[in-house]
């Protein structure tokens, strides 16, 4: 369930219910499982850092100016560092 304090990304659905004639709006925090790929669990368990199963991609839009690009991929691949403290190396790409 989602809390619009915490500062996540949210989706939201439609819960149509037969049972009480109503509409409730329900939100879902968006998260990724990131996990070691297979093999790996001992190695991230005894604090190696390794890959994940199924890295964090975020796409840019084709409509982003292209000037805006590369600082917008290099934001994200800044949180490379914080991925890499939590034992996995390139677990994000921009």
């Amino acid at each position: 369930i989602f809390d619009k304090r915490v500062g996540f990304f949210a989706d939201d659905f439609v819960r149509y219910s037969d049972n009480q004639q109503k509409v409730e709006n329900v939100q879902f925090s968006v998260r990724w499982r990131l996990e070691p790929k297979e093999g790996d669990w001992e190695k991230w368990k005894k604090g190696e850092l390794v890959e994940p199963k199924k890295p964090i991609i975020y796409y840019i839009d084709p409509a982003t100016p292209k000037q805006w690009r590369k600082y917008l991929i290099a934001g994200i691949n800044d949180w490379q560092a914080a991925f890499e403290k939590a034992g996995f190396k390139n677990a994000i790409r921009g």
